[in-house]
């Protein structure tokens, strides 16, 4: 697949790809991926048809249920429990780890990237969200006085940009 450009519906390949893992976050990133986020990381490659999963933590059995967004610059991030975990895309393995919740949060829940490259961190049923300076880790703003936030989407519409652009 040609960066920037989104996957199209293959009729044929519903009956040729197997059935992946469920999953609860689910974004594309320019490099062709197809990624689901619950309790694990996976990731579906169109060109082989196969899923991989990305381990975040050595000893664990999986992690609370975060959405997913790519960067556009080869990285993943998921929210799970306090923290988003940014995920090489091509190694799948975890590169950066922001530990962003604070007392009174639910789990990071939503996750988005913007078009200055931050990333965006929302606990689900809060009332604040966070702007996360991806090359040091550091909040650069706390955005308070939400009601009930929930959101695992593409919130700023890079996503969508990342695809189409322009």
């Amino acid at each position: 697949m040609q960066p920037g450009r989104a996957p199209r519906h293959d009729e044929g390949a519903r009956a040729r790809a197997r059935r992946g893992p469920g999953g609860y976050g689910m974004t594309l990133t320019p490099d062709g991926y197809i990624w689901l986020t619950g309790r694990w990381t996976h990731r579906f490659d169109p060109a082989t048809e196969t899923w991989t999963s990305a381990q975040l933590h050595p000893d664990a059995a999986g992690v609370h249920t975060g959405g997913c967004m790519g960067d556009g610059q080869g990285l993943l991030y998921r929210g799970s429990y306090a923290q988003i975990h940014g995920i090489d895309t091509e190694t799948l393995e975890v590169v950066k780890t922001f530990d962003i919740g604070e007392v009174g949060d639910d789990h990071i829940w939503g996750v988005a990237v913007d078009f200055e490259g931050y990333v965006w961190g929302v606990p689900r049923n809060g009332t604040r969200a966070y702007k996360i300076d991806p090359a040091t880790g550091q909040k650069v703003l706390t955005f308070n006085g939400l009601v009930g936030a929930y959101t695992y989407s593409d919130m700023t519409g890079f996503a969508l940009n990342q695809l189409i652009p322009g």
